[in-house]
């Protein structure tokens, strides 16, 4: 994992959960990890990794991910075991 990928994952698990995260670094994330992002019909997006799948809607016309996305992301990390230490 490069350090760019290192800081998104870190900055995911900051408190409060941080309003300014963009789409494409958590993608970049996903990839780097090993993960893949699957397109559905119109914004929706499955990220799959390690056999575990999240839908989420891909955030527009802004590219920063709500609060609430981050939020789901912050536990399918947890669950993958991938929370920063």
């Amino acid at each position: 994992m490069r350090n760019r990928h290192r800081h998104t994952l870190e900055k995911l698990f900051r408190r409060p959960p941080p309003s300014d995260v963009a789409w494409r670094d958590v993608v970049a994330l996903i990839l780097a990890l090993g993960g893949a992002v699957r397109a559905g019909s119109g914004s929706v997006r499955a990220f799959s990794l390690r056999g575990r799948d999240l839908i989420v809607h891909e955030p527009h016309p802004r590219s920063d991910l709500p609060r609430g996305l981050v939020v789901r992301i912050q536990r399918f990390w947890k669950e993958m075991g991938e929370a920063p230490r």
